[in-house]
């Protein structure tokens, strides 16, 4: 009894403390699931009627050079590039720049810099950090609180439906914020897990590489080509020559290199990575994720996870609803502290 009570009581103020931090990110994380969308919508000029081809993309990315850029594919279906000012710049498949959109210059920005960094860089991933592992402790022991005693029955999920104004209403908040919470508790989960892991990528990296230090494959004996020139077209061919499966996903002029995708990775931008020499343009640097530790290949599986970057439409659903959950439990549950508050006041 007295456990429970120490939780209910750590359940309730972690909630009241993180409820409107919970609230912003769980509606800005749900929203960024469509960022691609988002875009197209805002900047109509962005519904391309084709998506560039990877030549296409190389050709655009030897006239138009910058910091990094982004190859066409489903999640964005243009040729895209960054310059050193944070400025992103958006290619049709003929080189028609379609749009400039200058850092934090719309209310799209403005979300994935909240969502990442709550406005406030390095500090803000430090606090996002925090406020992740309060928040895993808030759903846990939420989890605690309501686990049945004895049997489960259908009390234990039932919603009694009835309107603000009705003295039913604290029960419909209190049965509400505990039954979807525990409906979604995986999902929600899930996403609050990750988050929170990516926050601590480096801590969370080692920790699996120390757990599944099993090693990968063997790197192929390969004869690599000579790479003539900066062409990116070109570097796409050699890459193709040395690593038929991989797929180019994102190119950075700073460094002079690639990143691309193997089949079975499920990071959108890959973390099979090949480097060039700036001024012979041979290849410096040769990383291959199939070479890695199992526990390195399981920590790139945290950002796909989280942006559900994997399994279909089914996947992002579930992700989708567990930041609708959210959404809803740190509203019900400050309503349900608010009620009570009230009801306190009336029998005073």
């Amino acid at each position: 009894m007295r456990f429970r009570r120490i939780i209910t009581i750590l359940h309730k103020w972690l909630g009241l403390a993180l409820s409107l931090w919970l609230l912003l990110i769980a509606v800005t994380g749900s929203l960024l699931l469509f960022k691609t969308e988002l875009l197209q919508l805002t900047y109509p000029q962005l519904n391309l009627p084709e998506t560039p081809s990877q030549k296409q993309a190389a050709q655009i990315f030897d006239q138009h050079p910058a910091n990094y850029g982004f190859l066409p594919s489903e999640y964005h279906p243009w040729v895209e590039t960054v310059d050193d000012q944070g400025s992103h710049h958006y290619y049709s498949a003929e080189g028609e720049l379609l749009l400039s959109r200058p850092a934090m210059s719309d209310w799209i920005d403005w979300m994935v810099e909240f969502h990442h960094h709550l406005f406030l860089h390095d500090l803000g991933k430090e606090l996002q950090g925090i406020f992740g592992i309060g928040c895993l402790l808030l759903i846990f022991s939420g989890l605690i609180k309501w686990w049945p005693r004895k049997r489960w029955s259908k009390k234990d999920f039932s919603i009694r439906l009835s309107k603000p104004s009705e003295k039913q209403w604290g029960q419909t908040l209190w049965q509400s914020h505990r039954t979807f919470g525990v409906i979604l508790f995986v999902p929600i989960l899930i996403a609050v897990a990750t988050g929170t892991a990516m926050m601590y990528s480096t801590v969370v990296g080692s920790a699996l590489k120390t757990l599944f230090p099993q090693e990968g494959e063997v790197r192929p004996v390969v004869e690599v080509p000579t790479v003539k020139s900066a062409s990116w077209q070109e570097r796409f061919a050699v890459a193709e020559v040395i690593m038929p499966e991989a797929r180019p996903k994102l190119i950075s002029w700073a460094s002079n290199s690639m990143r691309m995708t193997q089949p079975e990775e499920w990071h959108k931008n890959g973390r099979t990575r090949i480097a060039f020499d700036p001024q012979t343009h041979q290849i410096t640097e040769w990383t291959n994720i199939r070479e890695q530790t199992l526990g390195y290949r399981l920590a790139q599986k945290v950002y796909p996870l989280h942006i559900a970057n994997i399994g279909g439409n089914t996947y992002l659903t579930l992700i989708f609803l567990s930041g609708l959950a959210l959404i809803m439990l740190s509203a019900t549950g400050v309503w349900f502290w608010v009620w009570c508050r009230q009801k306190r006041r009336v029998r005073n």
